[in-house]
């Protein structure tokens, strides 16, 4: 495996605007807002987030009631990476929680995705959704930018720390071949060590 590549992600943390505790704003820099803008900005104080004492990166995140958060990237899908996009999602001990759905695609066109049927978030915490993709040598994405979308299936879902990394890896008969080059390789050894 190749060494982990981090793929630039606009405001990922939702640091910009800056806002006092409490605070909060519509729209978020580099992210598109769908429907009426009502998600944005929010800098939550730490009784909103007692299990993990605040926000899990900087002091803002995003809020979202009812609406998706998305940003196309400027990456593209590219052949035998390994592509892991990490979300935290907040579920604030003040405010009912309603679900919520992240999601990767490229083209339009979905990827992997997670939503509460898959990940519990404590009351008062975050938890990171995982979503993992291989793309191929002949992968049908490859040279299609990413997306990522962010939804809130009911009023004031929280996201924070979006971050999106890619390991350039063999394919899975690369690596098979390369298990049976080191037997082989250790037999030979292993033999003229008994000799």
């Amino acid at each position: 495996m190749g060494d982990v590549r981090n793929i630039s992600v606009l405001n990922p943390s939702f640091e910009q605007p800056s806002h006092a505790p409490g605070g909060n704003t519509n729209g978020a820099p580099g992210w598109t807002v769908s429907g009426p803008s009502n998600a944005g900005t929010f800098f939550p104080t730490a009784s909103r987030y007692p299990v993990s004492g605040g926000p899990t990166d900087g002091n803002n995140v995003a809020f979202s009631n009812g609406q998706t958060i998305s940003q196309v990237l400027g990456d593209v899908v590219e052949a035998l990476n390994l592509y892991t996009l990490q979300v935290d999602v907040g579920d604030r001990s003040d405010a009912t929680f309603h679900g919520f759905d992240v999601e990767l695609l490229r083209g339009g066109n979905l990827l992997g995705s997670v939503d509460e049927s898959t990940l519990t978030v404590p009351d008062g915490g975050f938890a990171t959704a995982t979503i993992e993709y291989f793309a191929t040598g002949n992968d049908i994405n490859l040279g299609q930018n990413f997306e990522i979308r962010l939804t809130s299936d009911g009023p004031q879902t929280n996201f924070d720390n979006v971050r999106l990394t890619a390991v350039q890896t063999p394919e899975p008969a690369t690596l098979a071949l390369w298990g049976v080059i080191a037997v082989v390789a250790f037999t030979c050894y292993r033999r003229t060590r008994i000799r």
